[in-house]
C-alpha cells in the first residue's frame, strides 16, 4: 500500500483500541516502504503518535526524534514534532528536557 493508505489503515486500527496491531502494521509497512523520504515521513510520524497514545513514551520519543531529519527545514514539520516531544518528556517527567523542546518551538515561531 502507499504510505497514505497505510497510515489510514494504522490509524483507523488504533482508532478501534487496537494500538498494538496498528504500531505492528506501521513498522511493517517502514520495512518495506520506498525510497521516497516523504513516505518514511509520513510513516515514522503516524508511528510515533500511535506510540505516544499507547504508551509508549520512549518509543515514541526515538520514533519522533528519527523524523527530525527528514524533515530538513520544513518549519512548520519541526514545530509539530518539538510540540509533540514536549508533551511525551512532560509524561516521562523530563521537565527539564520538555523546557528544552519547548524552546526549539519558540525559535522555529520566532524565525523569519
Amino acid at each position: 500500500p502507499t504510505a497514505t493508505t497505510a497510515v489510514q489503515r494504522a490509524r483507523a486500527s488504533a482508532g478501534s483500541g487496537h494500538g498494538l496491531e496498528a504500531i505492528a502494521m506501521l513498522q511493517r509497512d517502514l520495512g518495506v516502504a520506498g525510497s521516497s523520504s516523504f513516505d518514511r515521513l509520513q510513516l515514522l510520524l503516524a508511528l510515533g503518535e500511535i506510540q505516544a497514545e499507547v504508551g509508549q513514551l520512549e518509543d515514541a520519543r526515538s520514533t519522533l526524534t528519527a523524523t527530525l531529519s527528514l524533515l530538513g527545514s520544513d518549519r512548520m514539520g519541526r514545530l509539530s514534532v518539538h510540540r509533540r516531544l514536549a508533551a511525551i518528556e512532560d509524561r516521562l517527567g523530563n521537565k527539564n528536557q520538555a523546557a528544552w523542546e519547548r524552546q526549539q518551538v519558540e525559535a522555529l515561531e520566532a524565525a523569519p
